[in-house]
């Protein structure tokens, strides 16, 4: 009895689940963020698909050997899983690339959000000084001044620090200028400001804060640097750097179309009462949408990102114990290449940091 009839019935199910899941990843990977719910199937995360799939289908066929042709379909799936993960992931065909020899310029980006503010460790063994990184870009830097001292302190005498807000930037090359703005993105319970004319919106009454749930919210900011690389890579560089809001109600589309009309408006100057914002060279930052989401274009528009760079390599920054999520990214100018870009756990925070080597590509003018 248990042989004919609950074994095959249960390695059905558990076929039927790991189908059921890797199907949620499959249509999440093809529709992307663009609606609000194929952004939360977007964000099942692929190593967390194959390791669960995997014992679901093995268990399977181990309760019944037979050969079924429904058994295909999961299967099938699972190798389509297998291979994004190698090829998009992993990026395990890019193990045989040459690096192109050239004056380079190390960036790293570290988001310190941590949820023991009053019990933060000492910073000396999280940021790498040897060698220094040339590019230091902070978000989050709380608390700020002591940190900041110790960070100065344990880099070298020759960094200078640009900060506002919660973003900051520590860089031993000449700083010839910067500047900060909010990038004014509505509560979460005022989403309809996310598809109404920034004007509008600036004239709009503000919307009641709901009763009960959480009253704090991120408008989100941008820092922007102008950097005198002439001597690291052969011009100057411009540097963004990006805090999103995290909360996880906003819908990822229509959050990254609003802050690109924002950044628009920023760069032709028509927000009187802040910055006007230079055009960038590279972007870093916490954006809190993965990696290869579509919402991430509307924002980059035809910028690279250094893991499609460089060769292989695990890539992902959120949570720091046991990185699921690539959150935390950096995008390059089409005149720029990157090297070495890696994710190194700082051992605090809730973020890991990412850090690459960067430099023009000779060919391409700017």
């Amino acid at each position: 009895m248990w042989r004919k009839r609950v074994r095959p019935a249960f390695a059905g199910l558990l076929a039927v689940a790991a189908a059921l899941l890797l199907v949620a990843w499959g249509v999440g990977r093809i529709a992307s963020d663009r609606t609000v719910l194929t952004q939360y199937l977007l964000w099942i995360p692929t190593l967390g698909v194959l390791v669960a799939a995997t014992p679901l289908l093995l268990v399977s066929f181990l309760l019944d050997r037979r050969a079924q042709h429904w058994r295909l379909a999961p299967i099938a799936l699972l190798l389509f899983a297998v291979a994004h993960f190698s090829i998009i992931d992993l990026r395990l065909h890019r193990a045989w690339s040459r690096e192109t020899p050239g004056a380079t310029l190390s960036v790293l980006h570290w988001n310190m959000s941590y949820p023991f503010r009053k019990r933060w460790p000492a910073l000396r063994d999280a940021v790498p000084n040897d060698p220094s990184p040339d590019v230091v870009a902070l978000t989050n830097p709380i608390p700020v001044s002591r940190r900041f001292a110790e960070l100065t302190e344990h880099l070298g005498p020759e960094y200078a620090a640009a900060h506002i807000g919660r973003l900051a930037v520590l860089t031993r090359l000449p700083i010839l200028d910067f500047g900060s703005a909010s990038l004014q993105v509505p509560p979460p319970w005022d989403t309809d400001a996310l598809d109404a004319p920034l004007t509008e919106h600036d004239r709009a009454a503000p919307v009641a804060r709901p009763a009960s749930g959480p009253q704090w919210f991120d408008r989100g900011q941008i820092l922007y640097v102008v950097l005198d690389a002439d001597r690291a890579i052969g011009r100057q560089l411009t540097l963004w750097v990006i805090d999103l809001p995290s909360d996880r109600r906003l819908a990822r589309d229509r959050l990254a179309r609003y802050v690109a009309r924002r950044l628009d408006q920023l760069r032709a100057g028509d927000d009187p009462s802040s910055i006007t914002l230079p055009e960038p060279d590279l972007i870093v930052g916490d954006f809190n949408i993965p990696r290869g989401s579509a919402s991430l274009r509307r924002i980059t528009r035809g910028f690279r990102h250094a893991h499609d760079l460089d060769g292989p390599g695990y890539h992902a920054t959120w949570p720091r114990a046991f990185p699921l999520y690539h959150i935390d990214h950096m995008f390059l100018a089409p005149w720029l290449t990157a090297t070495d870009y890696r994710i190194l756990d700082p051992g605090i925070s809730a973020h890991r940091m990412q850090t690459a080597r960067i430099r023009p590509i000779p060919t391409q003018p700017r």
